[in-house]
């Protein structure tokens, strides 16, 4: 019972939420028309009443603009301790964090999201199908277009939710080295940034729900992998043993106190 209890807990972070995935896949048609319709509409009934259409606020328009700034100011700081901790040995304790940090908005946000899927998959947005006034048919997340979209279409997934759930990686950080506040903060301001950049981009009509829940996904999934990349890899130990200049790092599930 121990064994496979301890089996769980340790798939349980990348596993859960690809089930999840999984678990709504069936239904994230109807969810991404819904929730579209409710946004168009401007009621909870999702059905037309007087004034109706995509809409942004001086709030929703700020969150736009600058929501995505914070990523990228941890970004180019960590990447700043990098290159400086050359230098100042006091830097070379938080080379792996500050690599985890750099690694996950780079492969994440500007790899995956945006090169690999966002200018390939071709999923209309919102503002672009037949439903709301557009001239192209819905399309569900898990039926690209590819090249063939006849305009540019770049729904799937959003690349301003990735820079808001990009701070899942220092809760990964914080529950590799025991810092309960950098795992909490990781997690609150992962989803509170995350999900206003994310209403925001779906009440503009720039995203489906299941873009933007796809986009947490990727991000949580790339914090998980970066954190394990450079702190436990085993092709990387002759690597890892120079550059974080150390003999042996915390494993992320540790019995004590992870395990709570």
């Amino acid at each position: 019972m121990s064994y496979h209890l301890s089996t769980f807990k340790k798939h349980a972070l990348w596993a859960l939420p690809l089930l999840l995935l999984v678990l709504i896949t069936p239904f994230s048609a109807e969810l991404d028309l819904l929730v579209a319709k409710i946004s168009f509409y401007h009621n909870w009934a999702g059905v037309e009443e007087g004034e109706f259409g995509f809409y942004s606020t001086g709030f929703f328009d700020f969150i736009y603009l600058y929501g995505v700034l914070p990523s990228q100011i941890i970004f180019v700081l960590a990447g700043l301790c990098l290159i400086l901790s050359k230098w100042l040995p006091n830097l070379r304790r938080l080379r792996g964090a500050c690599a985890v940090m750099s690694l996950t908005l780079f492969i994440g946000s500007l790899l995956i999201t945006h090169t690999l899927l966002k200018e390939c998959w071709g999923r209309p947005r919102p503002r672009q199908i037949i439903e709301f006034g557009g001239q192209q048919s819905f399309r569900a997340y898990y039926e690209p277009l590819f090249n063939s979209a006849p305009e540019p279409s770049k729904s799937f997934p959003s690349g301003h939710s990735t820079c808001g759930f990009y701070f899942f990686c220092l809760y990964f950080l914080g529950k590799r080295f025991s810092w309960q506040n950098t795992m909490r903060f990781g997690i609150f301001f992962g989803l509170t940034l995350g999900s206003m950049l994310s209403i925001a981009r779906i009440v503009q009509g720039g995203h489906f729900i299941s873009d933007v829940y796809i986009s947490a996904l990727i991000m949580w999934l790339t914090a998980y992998f970066c954190d394990y990349l450079v702190f436990d890899a085993p092709f990387l130990a002759k690597f890892r043993k120079k550059f974080l200049d150390v003999e042996e790092l915390p494993t992320l599930c540790k019995p004590t106190p992870c395990a709570h």
